[in-house]
């Protein structure tokens, strides 16, 4: 995040997990997706499947799941590994072309519209 902000990126961080299932802040986590969901995404880095898994499911409670999809397959996305690219993939966001170094992956694709 700080390499992010030090070349001007205005990141938004929203922890989804924890250890402890209680100490998962709902309600901020659900500003921070509303947050999201208000202004344009350039870039979405995905750091882990249960992360997002928590998140998307959180957003599938709250009635947002399709319309945070929808607004995060118009940016570019990237994974850290193959349990984010697998998070993403199940969530219908497709999965980044070519590996990257370190296990960041690079530019994802929007979801096909029907």
């Amino acid at each position: 995040m700080n390499l992010l902000e030090r070349r001007g990126a205005e990141v938004v961080h929203a922890p989804a997990l924890s250890v402890d299932p209680n100490r998962i802040d709902e309600a901020g986590l659900r500003a921070a997706t509303e947050d999201v969901l208000a202004q344009p995404v350039d870039i979405f880095v995905a750091t882990t499947g249960i992360g997002l898994k928590s998140w998307f499911a959180a957003a599938e409670r709250w009635g947002l799941l399709e319309d945070l999809l929808a607004h995060l397959g118009g940016a570019e996305i990237l994974a850290r590994g193959p349990k984010s690219v697998g998070a993403l993939r199940r969530a219908g966001l497709r999965e980044p072309v070519g590996a990257g170094v370190g296990g960041l992956r690079g530019r994802a694709r929007p979801p096909a519209r029907a």
